[in-house]
């Protein structure tokens, strides 16, 4: 009986050891600092974008966020920003939580417009409910590269997740230094994945590549390039992929070392 006690009262001993050192669960800590409060700006590159409301709906099936923007800046072909979900992580973690993103894409956002009660439902491929939700602007450190979808001994990875989780990158080839004679390529296959829609076809797709550098600086290679193209081709229903060509790379410089980052918008 001694012994019981004994080691119980170890594992209680260990146990407040690591809380004095911060090794707690995150479900234990409150996250509601991280939430994007109403009224937030959001500044890159000369856009100004106020965040009027940020609401997040946990007990939705799945969790999203509903969020209404005000352009305060100039106009904006597509304004793009991201929503991190933050998730529980195990007892044993380092991590504080475990991010994951949805994004938001926003056409033709015309200075002064308002674009009210955008839903964001968090990736498909998580399971329980987030912490927390906010938006971030992908810039510097935050960058999300595009990444298509991987086997590793860890099991399946899933690519990049565009229209809010609807599309997912399932493979991209990229040669941006080409031996000279010869123009840059880049291509993006594409799945529909909205198992919640499964036979709702998804059409009218347009995109914009943005190239970042080494330092997460947007590469400037002017608004012409960065400017909207359609995919010209649908996505008729769950499991149906389609592969597009980025065009116009003939006709730009200083893709050397630098990352793409796929955006879509309908």
């Amino acid at each position: 009986m001694r012994k019981a006690t004994g080691l119980a009262l170890a594992v209680v001993a260990a146990l407040a050891g690591c809380k004095a050192l911060g090794f707690t669960e995150s479900q234990d800590k409150d996250f509601s600092g991280n939430v994007t409060p109403a009224g937030t700006t959001l500044e890159s590159a000369g856009q100004r974008v106020q965040v009027v409301s940020f609401r997040q709906d946990f007990k939705s099936d799945p969790p999203k966020v509903v969020v209404t923007l005000k352009n305060e800046g100039p106009p904006i072909d597509l304004f793009s920003a991201d929503v991190e979900f933050g998730y529980p992580v195990p007892p044993d973690s380092f991590a504080p939580y475990d991010p994951d993103f949805s994004s938001i894409d926003i056409a033709d956002f015309d200075a002064g417009k308002t674009v009210e009660d955008v839903e964001v439902a968090a990736p498909a491929t998580r399971t329980g409910k987030p912490l927390f939700a906010r938006v971030v602007i992908p810039e510097g450190t935050q960058v999300r590269m595009t990444a298509p979808r991987e086997s590793s001994s860890r099991g399946l990875r899933h690519g990049s997740l565009l229209l809010a989780g609807r599309v997912e990158v399932v493979d991209m080839a990229a040669n941006l230094t080409p031996p000279e004679g010869q123009k840059p390529t880049l291509s993006f296959t594409i799945e529909h994945v909205d198992s919640r829609n499964p036979d709702s076809s998804i059409e009218g797709m347009r995109y914009i590549v943005q190239f970042f550098g080494q330092d997460g600086r947007l590469v400037d290679l002017g608004r012409r390039f960065y400017s909207l193209k359609p995919v010209g081709k649908n996505l008729g229903r769950l499991g149906e992929t389609a592969t597009f060509e980025v065009g116009g790379l003939d006709a730009v410089q200083g893709l050397a070392g630098s990352q793409p980052v796929l955006r879509l918008t309908q």
